[in-house]
C-alpha cells in the first residue's frame, strides 16, 4: 500500500520532499537572460526663468501635441511639443500661482491659489468663464469624459461639480456650482472620472483624510 501525506510525495517507491522536487526543477531551468538597459531619451521643452517660475502644473491637450504649463507667476504657457515652440502666454489669468489644469477640447481650465477657476478658449484671446466657489486654493481639476461636468477640489476640503452648459460668465452666477461635497477632511488634489460611467467621480483626500470617495452625480439630479 502506498501512503501519501501533506509533506511527502511517493514516486516509484522513493519518498521525496516537495522542496527537493522544487530545487530540482529550479536547478534544471536555464537562467533568464539579463534585461538589456535601454538608453534614456530625454528632451527638454523649456527652462523657466526664476522670475516667473517654478512650474506649478502641466497638462497635455487632447491632441497629444500641445501642452499647457502653469507657472508660479499666475501665467499659463501653451507649447507645441513637436517643434518645441511656445505658441502663446495667457497672462494674469489668476492672482497667483496656477496649481491645476484640465482640458476639455479647446477649453483649457485653470485653477489658482486665488480660489478661482477660469475656462480659457485657446482659440481666442480672452477667457470665456470664471467660477469662484472655493475659499482657498484650487488643488485639482478634472473634466468628465462627456465634457459636460467639471470637478474641482480645493484646499478648503471641498469638492465642487460645475456644468459647462448651464454656467454663466456673469458675476451673479459665478458661484453656481451644481453639487458640493463636504465629506473630506483635508485638501483634495486627486480627482478622476470613471471612463465607462461618465457620472461617477472618485476623489482622494490629503494627509488628514486619506480616503477615496465615490460620487454618482446622476443620482443627485
Amino acid at each position: 500500500m502506498t501512503c501519501k501525506s501533506a509533506t511527502t510525495t511517493t514516486t516509484w517507491g522513493r519518498s521525496l520532499h516537495p522542496k527537493s522536487i522544487l530545487d530540482g526543477f529550479l536547478s534544471s531551468t536555464p537562467p533568464s537572460p539579463k534585461p538589456r538597459r535601454r538608453r534614456r531619451s530625454i528632451n527638454e521643452l523649456t527652462t523657466v526663468d526664476e522670475g516667473i517660475g517654478p512650474v506649478t502644473s502641466v497638462s497635455w491637450a487632447p491632441d497629444g501635441r500641445h501642452i499647457a504649463v502653469g507657472l508660479n507667476s499666475s501665467d499659463v504657457q501653451l507649447w507645441d511639443s513637436g517643434s518645441n515652440r511656445m505658441l502663446r502666454t495667457l497672462r494674469r489669468v489668476h492672482g497667483s500661482r496656477v496649481g491645476s489644469l484640465s482640458w476639455n477640447n479647446n477649453i483649457l481650465t485653470t485653477g489658482g491659489k486665488d480660489g478661482k477657476i477660469v475656462n480659457n478658449d485657446v482659440r481666442v484671446r480672452s477667457h470665456i468663464q470664471t467660477y469662484q466657489g472655493h475659499e482657498q486654493e484650487v488643488c485639482g481639476l478634472k473634466w468628465s469624459s462627456s465634457g459636460e461636468q467639471l470637478a474641482s477640489g480645493g484646499n478648503d476640503n471641498l469638492v465642487d461639480i460645475w456644468n459647462l452648459l448651464t454656467a454663466s460668465s456673469s458675476r451673479r452666477n459665478q458661484n453656481q456650482w451644481l453639487y458640493r461635497f463636504e465629506d473630506h477632511t483635508s485638501a483634495i488634489k486627486a480627482l478622476a472620472w470613471c471612463p465607462f460611467q461618465s457620472n461617477l467621480l472618485a476623489s482622494g483626500g490629503g494627509d488628514n483624510d486619506r480616503c477615496i470617495k465615490f460620487w454618482n452625480t446622476q443620482e443627485l439630479v
